[in-house]
This record gives C-alpha cells, sequence and structure tokens, in this order.
C-alpha cells in the first residue's frame, strides 16, 4: 500500500486486500508496517506524503514528524483499511501487529469502525497466537471496552503478548492507564513471552498480572514501565519521586520475580518509579551490547546463573 492518505480513503484498498487475501490460503500474519527508503535515516511512512504537501517542505525525524498528530491519524485509518479486509475475506489469522518501527500507537476510540465490524473483527483473532498490540497513550485516544474485548478473545491461544502505548505528545512514560484496568479476569493459559512497554503498572497490578500467567511464562521483557499510580488529573499535583523511592520499589518488584517466577529471559531497561529511571549494574551482562546502567538482562543459556543468583548479584 502507498504511503498516502487517498489509498487509506478508497474503497479500492479494501478490495484489493480482500482479494489478496481470499488467494493467500497459508496466510497466517497481518499488520502494519512501515517501509522506510533504503539507508535513508527519514521514515517514510503511511500518510507521509500528504503531510509533506500539507506542511510544504518534508518534516524532520524524529522531533516534528514523530510528534504529528496526522501520522496518528492515518495509524488508525489504516487499521481500519486492515480490520475491514480481514472481516470481508472472512480471514483468520495467527500473528497480528498493530504497528511497526517507528511505534505509533492506534487509537481505539477514534476508529472508524462500527460496533458491528468491531465484533466481527474480535471474533475473526478467536486463535490468534501472537499480538503486538500498540495503542496511543493518550486520553482521547483510549477505549474503556476495547482492548478488554480483543484480549479476552485471544486469551485462551495466546503465546506472545507485546503490550505497549504510544503517545504523540511525546511524554517519558506516556500518560496512560493502569495496566489494572485491561488484564484482571483475562485467561491467558498458553502465554509464554510478555513485553511490556512505555506504560504505568502500578507494583500490585503488575504482580498479579505476572502471577496469572506464571505457569507457562519463561520470557519477560519491561521496557520503560512505570510502577507508580497514575497520576489524577482531578488531583493535587503530583510530587517528584527520588533515587530512593525508585530504589525501594524495584527491590521489592525484583524479589518478587526471584521468589514467584521461573524465566528463561528477562530485560529490564528504563524502568521508572514515576519518572524516575532505575540505576541497575549486572555485571552478568556481557553478551549484549554495550549500555548505561539502565539495562540488565538475563539468558539461562548465556548467564551461567540460575534465575534466584541472577537477581540477587543485581545492584540497585
Amino acid at each position: 500500500m502507498k504511503d498516502h492518505r487517498r489509498i487509506l480513503k478508497s474503497p479500492t484498498a479494501i478490495r484489493v486486500l480482500r482479494h489478496c487475501m481470499g488467494r493467500f490460503v497459508n496466510l497466517t500474519t497481518v499488520g502494519l508496517r512501515y517501509r522506510p527508503a533504503e539507508g535513508s535515516r527519514n521514515s517514510i511512512c503511511l500518510g507521509w506524503r500528504s503531510l509533506t504537501d500539507d506542511l510544504g517542505f518534508p518534516p524532520k525525524f524524529p522531533q516534528e514528524f514523530r510528534r504529528h498528530e496526522c501520522i496518528s491519524r492515518e495509524q488508525d485509518r489504516a487499521f481500519c483499511v486492515l480490520a475491514r479486509a480481514l472481516i470481508a475475506s472472512d480471514q483468520n489469522v495467527k500473528h497480528l501487529s498493530t504497528c511497526g518501527k517507528p511505534c505509533y500507537g492506534v487509537a481505539l476510540a477514534r476508529l472508524k469502525l462500527t460496533q458491528k465490524e468491531w465484533t466481527s473483527f474480535v471474533s475473526l483473532m478467536k486463535g490468534l497466537l501472537n499480538l503486538h498490540l500498540c495503542l496511543e497513550g493518550t486520553r482521547e485516544g483510549d477505549h474503556p471496552e476495547r482492548p478488554r474485548e480483543l484480549l479476552t478473545a485471544v486469551g485462551p491461544t495466546l503465546e506472545v503478548l507485546r503490550y505497549q502505548f504510544d503517545s504523540i505528545n511525546a511524554s517519558y512514560p506516556p500518560t496512560t492507564f493502569p495496566i489494572l484496568e485491561i488484564f484482571p479476569g483475562i485467561q491467558f493459559p498458553r502465554l509464554s513471552e510478555v513485553r511490556l512497554q512505555n506504560l504505568v503498572a502500578p507494583p500490585e497490578a503488575l504482580m498479579e498480572f505476572l502471577r496469572a500467567v506464571s505457569p507457562t511464562l519463561t520470557d519477560l521483557i519491561l521496557k520503560g514501565v512505570s510502577l507508580a499510580q497514575p497520576d489524577d488529573p482531578y488531583g493535587p499535583l503530583p510530587q517528584e519521586d527520588t533515587p530512593w523511592e525508585t530504589k525501594h520499589h524495584w527491590q521489592h518488584v525484583l524479589e518478587s520475580f526471584r521468589d514467584e517466577l521461573s524465566l528463561h529471559f528477562l530485560v529490564l531497561q528504563a524502568v521508572l518509579f514515576k519518572r524516575h529511571v532505575l540505576e541497575i549494574e549486572d555485571e552478568t551482562y556481557t553478551w549484549g551490547p554495550p549500555h548505561n546502567q539502565d539495562t540488565a538482562a538475563y539468558n539461562v543459556a548465556r548467564t551461567g546463573l540460575s534465575f534466584h543468583d541472577w537477581v540477587n548479584q543485581l545492584r540497585l
């Protein structure tokens, strides 16, 4: 699909996708991906040409381009086209990704899908094995029911879950909502790999979810995850956190990981309490790329320690 909105708005897009999906009898994976120009640092993606026409010049990446709301709107439109094509072709898939890299989250509240279309789309996702669900981390883009409906439908068969938020205002971590509001009560009996990124997850909510999936969970990646309760927009101004608070809360969570999980692979990167990034020393992490003191990684095949002993050697 070419990267401009005229194609996204055209009914031809759905007809072409439906025709292709009908012929791809072995289709298992669908999603939204970007096609950057070979060797270019600028990312050419859905809506790029129209955005360039609107601005009168090519937007620079990542400052102006990354924060531009027009790109997010094109992402929503592209997802609607994909969903309708799947519905029209009655195509079940095993892998679904709502974004590529760079990442723009889908705003479920803005999707121009009727309730009937959304219900049909969710029904087609039953049997999904791998889900990369990236949502726009704004209150305007949040939908109170749709994430839960989708996760409930795919939960019984899902093996890999990548769940993250992206914010068009580039806040870090994005202003968003705790996983406590989405995951409770959803069954994931086969989930083996979880990646949570750029979200607010109070410690009790995070551990409640991980305990529920611990019988099958082997791989866990946490990037840009904040343990703080989300700020109340109607409450008093939040107080700044301190390095001690960050260390205290993550120390408790890591002890819970050590005592309650049996992981083969774990990555912690730029994890926070409120907005203070945890400083962490992992002397065993010699097999990956160079990093600052914001990354720890465990790989049972490379580290040479049990998960219990690896957690104990970390220095916060």
